[in-house]
């Protein structure tokens, strides 16, 4: 049968309701997983609301059962951080801290290039491209590429370098 056929509309007309046969059952399974889904985590929720015990700072631990404590941080048991508790014994006690955690990253501002194929013509041509970026690794700057097209290149990404 042919778009312009006299059964055409007829024939869309059946695909669309063997397509819905199939997509309404899925769609209504999908709705009662996610209903039932919700229902378990909900009653989950209610449980452990009903069962939990505030407890205060000085009581001692609950053997077996659901707690929930709110207690001040002591000052004095905060360990100080400085540039010594990260290995940067240049800076010394320049920056220094108390927390309870401490984590440094350490980023330098660096020229990064990237390079892609480009065709032009039958021949395969390397465009080199470069741009400041912050990095927590070193890039060595004497492997990038020194082609005319890449030093013009990083003149403009990477002013200086």
């Amino acid at each position: 049968m042919g778009e312009d056929g006299p059964g055409s509309k007829m024939w869309n007309a059946f695909c669309s309701m063997c397509v819905g046969m199939v997509v309404f059952p899925l769609s209504l399974y999908l709705l009662g997983s996610n209903e039932q889904q919700y229902m378990c985590t909900h009653k989950s929720i209610i449980f452990a609301d009903q069962k939990s015990k505030v407890i205060q700072c000085d009581q001692p631990d609950l053997a077996d059962g659901i707690a929930f404590m709110s207690c001040p941080i002591k000052e004095d048991s905060l360990m100080t951080f400085n540039g010594v508790s990260f290995g940067a014994t240049g800076i010394g006690n320049a920056i220094h801290f108390k927390s309870a955690a401490a984590a440094m990253k350490a980023e330098m501002f660096q020229c990064v290039e990237y390079s892609k194929e480009e065709k032009i013509g039958n021949t395969s041509v390397k465009v080199y491209s470069y741009k400041m970026e912050w990095k927590d690794s070193l890039i060595d700057v004497y492997k990038f590429s020194w082609t005319a097209q890449a030093i013009t290149a990083r003149d403009y990404g990477c002013p200086g370098l």
